[in-house]
């Protein structure tokens, strides 16, 4: 069952499309060929921080907990892409599904505030 990632957005935001998954061979004579296994990127990554509350950076923790860590995948609001121009919205594989890559980073840096790193993978489901 999927698990809602918090509909807050983020200071900023690293995407990594992912790989197609490939096998290089080479002959001894140096020739080489590559092999295409599938038609679609895996492994996709994105990266976010957030500059919440602590209230707010509680609620990665719980999705965190609800999601039992990587095991369920998670449903993107769009408040996740807020800032992003629409071309780069639209370039986001809609085929992967989305989960934790790791517990959320959660840095108090004052008192009532805090900053929250989060890191998910895209995977293909099987």
């Amino acid at each position: 069952m999927p698990v809602a990632f918090p509909a807050i957005c983020p200071t900023s935001r690293q995407f990594d499309p992912g790989s197609f998954p490939t096998k290089r061979f080479a002959s001894t004579a140096g020739a080489t060929t590559v092999r295409l296994y599938g038609s679609r990127a895996s492994s996709a990554r994105l990266s976010m921080k957030f500059a919440v509350s602590d209230a707010q950076a509680a609620t990665y923790v719980t999705a965190y907990l609800a999601a039992r860590g990587d095991s369920d995948f998670l449903t993107l609001p769009p408040a996740v892409w807020e800032g992003a121009s629409s071309a780069l919205v639209a370039s986001m594989p809609t085929y992967v599904r989305w989960r934790f890559d790791g517990p959320p980073s959660v840095t108090n840096v004052f008192p009532g505030r805090s900053e929250v790193s989060v890191e998910l993978v895209g995977l293909l489901e099987a």
